[in-house]
């Protein structure tokens, strides 16, 4: 499926570079291919950059083809075509010229079959979705036996977890140091204690 979007997505690239390219050199003649109406040079190099910007969408998404890059590039395509069939079929400002029609027929079907793509991505079915992204507010915890790859999202910890974490280690060194200490009453029992020594046991009479 992956190779299908790239396809998919390389011939959506070369069809809007070939027509930015034709606006961008050659103005005239792309604009009497496309258009009825007066030439217009400024308008004409204004939509040749658009096909490019377009164009260079499209060669980026191919390097890593995910669902929030197919859905706009898919559903621009298709607001691009719709423009396109009015002004051929509606206001009969485009002329219904070969070019013009291959070049529609091949956006709509690019664009159709990203769309199918991303939804088929959205149901768990095609690599659309990066495999290796954890979710927003998660960390990657490394598998068992340190292998590289596989790698599960664990939560991380919140804000309530360091404050318990810093108490649980405040309470540890005062029992520390009273353990370490000890009470005055102990210690002085424990001096008088050594100081006299062991009892003498009685000898009988």
């Amino acid at each position: 499926m992956k190779t299908r979007i790239q396809i998919a997505l390389a011939a959506l690239a070369a069809l809007f570079l070939a027509w930015a390219l034709g606006l961008l050199l050659a103005p005239e003649a792309s604009h009497a291919l496309i258009s009825r109406g007066p030439y217009d040079p400024v308008s004409a190099r204004m939509l040749g950059a658009m096909f490019l910007a377009w164009a260079l969408l499209a060669a980026m998404a191919m390097r890593d083809p995910r669902g929030d890059r197919l859905r706009p590039l898919a559903w621009g395509t298709l607001v691009v075509v719709a423009v396109a069939l009015y002004l051929m079929l509606g206001s009969h400002g485009m002329p219904p010229r070969d070019t013009n029609v291959v070049s529609l027929v091949a956006a709509v079907a690019a664009a159709a079959f990203l769309i199918y793509a991303e939804l088929t991505a959205g149901r768990g079915g095609g690599p659309a979705r990066h495999p290796h992204r954890p979710a927003a507010g998660t960390v990657e915890a490394p598998r068992r036996g340190g292998r590289r790859g596989g790698r599960s999202a664990a939560p991380a910890p919140g804000p309530g977890a360091k404050k318990a974490k810093e108490t649980k280690k405040k309470v540890k060194k005062k029992v520390k140091k009273k353990t370490a200490g000890g009470t005055p009453a102990a210690t002085g029992r424990g001096k008088t204690a050594a100081k006299k020594g062991p009892k003498k046991k009685k000898k009988p009479a």
